[in-house]
């Protein structure tokens, strides 16, 4: 198809037609160049408007590129300023802890230990030693005990490494606490840590059995409670035990009837390591040769994948040891390795201990879940087990706070009207721990 354009000599469009052949007109001239310059002059407003919206497209486009391109360098400032100062962060926390180190270091002079160890382990042996401290409180010493790595343990770098979990985790009431840090005479490092009168919990509990001493379930349930207390100190701090057991649980009060006079700490971060988020966790080839197979999740058996997800496992053990008063787990089972093939296979299938509540039983239960995201956390497991404490206390004659399970409960929190919390607790609570009720007021309450 071919389209033709005829003028007139002054250049005016006198006619325009399609077909296949040119259309001609009379007396028509071609436009002279000066004509088709003004033509190309008048172009049509609809084509003219559509240049310039294109020309306006092009610069907000560059003008968009240039922005984003200022904010891209913006962006690498402020990530080049947060590293910095992710470093400086780094760095003083280096120093703050080399500093604490330097703090805690106890000449070797001043300790009288015991030429016989009082426990051994894998990697330590521990003895009982006593501080001669130029510092200490009218000239006292303190019993300490001194941890000493096994010559097959290696250097002392894993002694350095559980060092460094202790500082990180800070004082906390359920947590053993680090006392200092020695050299022995042979060049071995030493850690000394708070000294337990009365040992392991396993130990207690296989005691209480075989002097035929029956635990109260508010004593067993304070045990429980407080291992969960240190154990969410480690999920604050990123920290992933992998051994928590009742032999690395140290008992510094106990009475079988008087759950008042229960304490326990959390200890042992030989084989702890640094969570990197999540159940996600870590996987470690560390401590292969010796690994507590018996109180390991399934994913820590088939993948070696640990986390806080991993020690909840473990902790639903730790609970079935109490109730059981230091049973083995799996003790009808003679090999680690039959017992690291079954759980994978058949999860947990520990049974049910015989003064095991409902409520309880439940509880732990739930913390072999084979999947390890569908596993309370620790935060869960401390509501659980102060729901469950409290409908013991109301059973029994003497109700204690259902905070700290020592003082009597004389207060009394408004709106919900629960009579659960001693005069100290009651005003640190934002919500009851009976009914979750908001805590608007609290009320003291004197029995006639």
């Amino acid at each position: 198809m071919v389209t033709s354009v005829t003028y007139s000599p002054d250049g005016k469009h006198i006619a325009s037609g399609s077909d296949d052949k040119t259309v001609k007109v009379w007396d028509a001239q071609c436009p002279t160049e000066e004509q088709r310059r003004a033509e190309g002059e008048r172009l049509p407003s609809a084509e003219a408007s559509s240049i310039r919206q294109r020309a306006e497209e092009e610069a907000a486009a560059i003008g968009a590129r240039a922005q984003e391109d200022a904010e891209r360098i913006k962006q690498l400032a402020r990530d080049e300023a947060l590293a910095q100062s992710l470093h400086e962060e780094e760095q003083r926390r280096r120093a703050d802890e080399v500093g604490q180190q330097s703090s805690l270091k106890v000449p070797y002079e001043q300790l009288d230990v015991e030429q016989r160890a009082i426990a051994n382990g894998s990697y330590k042996s521990v003895f009982r030693a006593t501080w001669k401290r130029p510092d200490g409180p009218d000239g006292r010493a303190e019993t300490v005990a001194l941890l000493k790595l096994l010559p097959s343990a290696g250097d002392s770098a894993s002694m350095r490494e559980e060092m460094t979990v202790f500082l990180k985790l800070g004082q906390h009431p359920h947590l053993t606490k680090l006392r200092g840090m020695t050299t022995h005479p042979d060049g071995t490092a030493c850690m000394l840590v708070e000294f337990a009168a009365h040992g392991a919990l396993d130990s207690v509990l296989v005691e209480q059995e075989e002097q035929g001493v029956t635990l109260s379930e508010a004593v067993l349930l304070t045990v429980a409670m407080q291992i969960c207390d240190g154990m969410a100190q480690l999920v604050e701090h990123g920290v992933v035990h992998r051994d928590l057991a009742c032999r690395n649980v140290l008992v510094f009060l106990f009475s079988p009837t008087d759950r008042a006079q229960v304490l326990v700490k959390v200890t042992d971060y030989g084989l702890a390591v640094l969570e990197g988020g999540g159940t996600r966790g870590v996987t470690t080839h560390s401590g292969s040769n010796a690994r507590p197979v018996r109180w390991l999740a399934p994913e820590a058996l088939e993948r070696r994948r640990y986390s806080h997800a991993s020690d909840v496992w473990a902790f639903g053990v730790t609970l079935w040891e109490a109730w059981t008063l230091g049973k083995i787990p799996y003790w009808q089972v003679d090999a680690d390795e039959e017992v690291a093939r079954r759980i994978p296979l058949q999860g947990s299938t520990l049974e049910r201990p015989n003064r095991c509540s409902d409520a309880v039983w439940t509880l732990t239960e739930s913390c072999w879940a084979i999947a390890a995201r569908d596993r309370p956390t620790f935060k869960d497991l401390k509501l659980r087990l102060q729901d469950v404490y409290v409908e013991v206390a109301r059973a029994t004659e003497q109700p204690t706070c259902a905070v700290c399970w020592e003082r009597p409960p004389v207060m009394a929190l408004h709106p919900c009207g629960h009579r659960c919390m001693c005069e100290q607790c009651a005003q640190q609570v934002a919500v009851c721990p009976i009914c979750r009720a908001a805590v608007s007021g609290r009320l003291r309450v004197f029995d006639s």
